[in-house]
């Protein structure tokens, strides 16, 4: 008779382990998500939440029983951190319906289904935190899916091989797959070797918690440790019934036609109008560690276009997105509609050539409209065209640019103006209206073009950076910019300010009107120094005082730089007619100022049915 083996400590780990595993994969794959969730929480959530600083609002935690009795409660039933270690509600039912189905002739596919359900839940919690985090807007499937091709053109601009990339995101997600998969055939093995008393302690124990959170906190709150998830889904399935709804609304009501008076407005003077929209200038430049930088810089700014006669006036304005989608905002301020959703743009693509619009007006009074938008160009999918119908509209295939490529613009500004100033803006014997969309301070930041002094040099492939012109310097108050990040993001508005001063004083003898406006703010930080708002500055410059008096009127404040929080805020909608009416007020013929109105906050979508 032989002695039993003894086992080896190594052996029994081994052994523990392989025991302890499967259990592990589950806390591994409950805990994934919540993932997406913390990923795009703000402030960036705690990764670790156990040794929190404080509770409730603000309350520091003490030597006392209150502090204890907090901490308890943090522990196990809530706490404000957005952290991971939480339980998902919904996955605890997926282990209630795999335990059940351990000794099923049908476990095998009720498991697949379970991971398929898993894989599903993830995919949407990453798009849907992504979306409000992102964008700061309310996220709805049935819309955010028009914007899947733009999706992938935003992905293969940023990234030489982006397929390759969304090749490995769809084989990890695969994976991921498989690995809950795995797991669940563990739990339904475990599950089948043991009795229906000890299966009925596990599902208690997985669901008894939840019912009393759930019970007690309800399930819209996202501080509880139990979380049903799947509320997101119901979130934004509510968010898709409510835009169909709008346009149900505005397809179903009669047409507002209210910026139909335009048209009777006759300016008896015509000063060249330029409106230049600047990617990603946000009001963060003048509320986060960047606003001593950002000062100097508009002080050097002004300083030059004083001297070249013009005069500033600047606030803030909300625009309808953040992050990104800037063809919302540049519709917004043409049309004066507040268009912030995917199904609104596509409505105004069918009418845009008969709603009113600044380009319409333009032409009307007997402007020659230009448009220049070094950024579109032919891409699979996407129709390429002007949705205004500039006269002459430049874009990147007209500018057939062969030279270096700087970010996801690729075109670098101060090639892009000298070559639309040297070859499309001659001298005409029409007023003109130009319109440009700048995409030099696009993200990413990491690589800004460099200022020349002949912006010829930008268009040939061997460009020697050391031509560089080094006349305008980065302010001093640049070096307390905290992140790299923020720096390269301040570099790019620095020199997008370079370019433009340039222009305007080159432009200066011809006495226009000039009004410059951000698209939206950047999304650049998690753990931000100031707030996050959609507010983006405004700037209107004239050689006119009077003109640049009226908008002072309006709530302006005298300069380039305008101090946030101060005077009435303004919105993207609002300046389709604050514009007009002003020019009108200034300019036009006895009686026009009658026919323009100003709308603060544009008119709804009615105004674009037609």
């Amino acid at each position: 008779m032989h002695a039993p083996r003894t086992i080896s400590p190594r052996e029994r780990f081994v052994l523990q382990w392989q025991r302890a595993a499967p259990y592990a994969a589950l806390l591994a794959l409950n805990f994934g998500l919540f993932v997406p969730r913390f990923v795009c929480a703000v402030p960036q959530a705690d990764f670790s939440p156990f040794f929190p600083d404080h509770y409730g609002h603000g309350h520091a935690f003490k030597l006392d029983l209150l502090s204890a009795y907090q901490y308890v409660l943090t522990l196990v039933l809530r706490r404000d951190n957005l952290d991971v270690f939480r339980w998902s509600i919904d996955f605890a039912l997926m282990l209630v319906v795999i335990v059940a189905s351990a000794r099923s002739p049908v476990r095998v596919w009720i498991r697949n289904v379970c991971a398929l359900g898993y894989m599903g839940l993830w995919l949407f919690l990453a798009y849907h935190h992504g979306v409000a985090h992102y964008f700061e807007r309310t996220p709805a499937l049935t819309e955010d899916a028009r914007l899947a091709l733009n999706l992938w053109h935003f992905l293969d601009g940023h990234a030489r091989y982006a397929w390759l990339g969304v090749l490995l995101a769809g084989c990890a997600l695969l994976l991921l797959g498989v690995f809950a998969s795995r797991t669940f055939a563990a739990l339904q093995l475990r599950a089948a070797g043991v009795g229906r008393s000890q299966k009925w302690l596990w599902c208690t124990v997985w669901v008894l918690p939840a019912l009393v959170s759930v019970a007690y906190f309800g399930v819209e709150r996202d501080d509880p440790l139990w979380q049903l998830l799947s509320k997101h889904v119901l979130h934004n399935y509510r968010a898709g019934r409510i835009e169909a709804q709008r346009m149900a609304t505005m397809r179903n009501s009669p047409p507002d036609l209210r910026y139909e008076a335009f048209s009777q407005v006759r300016l008896e003077r015509k000063p060249d109008v330029y409106l230049l929209m600047l990617e990603a200038y946000g009001e963060i430049l003048a509320t986060w560690d960047m606003r001593d930088a950002y000062q100097a810089l508009m002080r050097e700014s002004a300083a030059r276009l004083e001297r070249a006669g013009y005069r500033a006036a600047s606030t803030y304005s909300a625009a309808p997105v953040h992050g990104g989608a800037s063809w919302f905002s540049i519709s917004t301020v043409n049309t004066g509609v507040h268009i912030d959703r995917p199904q609104i743009f596509a409505e105004l693509e069918g009418v845009g050539a008969r709603v009113p619009s600044l380009p319409r007006f333009f032409r009307e009074q007997g402007y020659l409209t230009h448009a220049l938008q070094p950024a579109n160009g032919d891409r699979a999918g996407l129709r390429r065209f002007d949705l205004f119908h500039h006269a002459v509209p430049v874009d990147a295939v007209t500018l057939d640019y062969r030279g270096k490529q700087y970010g996801w613009g690729r075109i670098p500004d101060q090639l892009s103006l000298g070559l639309f100033r040297e070859q499309y803006f001659r001298p005409s014997t029409q007023p003109r209206y130009a319109f440009y969309m700048c995409v030099s301070t696009h993200f990413p930041w990491d690589l800004v073009p460099r200022h020349v002094r002949d912006w010829h040099a930008l268009a040939q492939p061997d460009f020697d950076p050391s031509t560089a012109d080094d006349t305008w310097p980065l302010p001093e108050a640049y070096r307390d910019i905290a992140t790299e990040y923020r720096r390269s993001y301040f570099r790019s508005i620095s020199y997008e300010w370079q370019v433009l001063t340039e222009w305007l004083e080159a432009e200066a003898g011809k006495h226009g009107v000039i009004l410059i406006v951000g698209d939206h703010q950047p999304r650049l930080e998690w753990n931000v120094p100031g707030a996050v708002t959609m507010n983006t500055p405004v700037h209107v410059l004239s050689q006119d005082p009077q003109l640049v008096e009226q908008f002072v009127a309006q709530g302006f404040q005298t300069g380039l730089y305008a101090e946030p929080g101060t005077g009435e805020k303004l919105q993207h909608a609002g300046l389709f007619s604050l514009l007009i009416s002003q020019l009108a007020a200034r300019y036009g013929a006895p009686g026009s100022a009658e026919h323009a109105a100003y709308f603060p906050s544009g008119l709804p979508l009615a105004a674009l049915h037609r």
